[in-house]
């Protein structure tokens, strides 16, 4: 198993933890969430925008995630994109303000 579905994988069973799936009742949507959960740890969507990350492979690489996690979570970053739909909940903006010099970093490596 490479180092992007190990990392994925184990957010994803903290997410469980997390989000306290304890029951076999909702199985389906307790994966989903558990999903959601890992993506948005590894993820985070504004900062692969003010990265301008524009493609699934680079998310692979920034973010240390596997082929298949990088491609959902790019093009949930495009569909974003196209609606602008950015910094909705406060703490969005919080997280990106706590991550400038990390952006401003890969920023002036990237280009």
């Amino acid at each position: 198993m490479c180092l992007g579905t190990q990392r994925f994988t184990i957010a994803h069973e903290i997410g469980h933890i997390v989000l306290n799936h304890f029951c076999k009742q909702h199985e389906k949507l307790h994966e989903t969430e558990a999903n959601m959960f890992a993506s948005r740890k590894l993820m985070p969507i504004n900062i692969l925008k003010e990265c301008n990350v524009s493609s699934s492979k680079e998310l692979e690489i920034l973010c240390k995630v596997s082929n298949i996690s990088a491609e959902y979570r790019f093009k949930r970053l495009k569909m974003l994109n196209e609606r602008n739909r950015f910094y909705i909940d406060k703490n969005e903006l919080i997280l990106t303000q706590k991550f400038s010099n990390f952006i401003k970093n890969y920023i002036n490596k990237k280009y």
